[in-house]
């Protein structure tokens, strides 16, 4: 089991944001951000948490299908 408590505390105190990843819904603070994010728009991107690196590639690769780049044809 992990210690969500702990963590969320260590990011309260230390500034860090608490929130849910925007794939799976669990609650994630800030020190625990992978670099990697959903794309919301072209030019934008939300974190997600540890847990969910794997599905990253997946959501991103059927967004960019489903949402052709401005300015560009496919």
């Amino acid at each position: 089991m992990k210690m969500r408590w702990l963590n969320k505390l260590y990011a309260l105190f230390c500034g860090y944001f608490w929130l849910p990843c925007p794939l799976c819904g669990s609650y994630f603070g800030g020190h625990e951000a992978t670099g990697k994010g959903i794309m919301i728009s072209w030019d934008r991107s939300e974190g997600i948490c540890p847990d969910c690196i794997d599905e990253t590639k997946k959501y991103n690769e059927e967004w960019m299908k489903n949402n052709p780049r401005p300015g560009y044809y496919l």
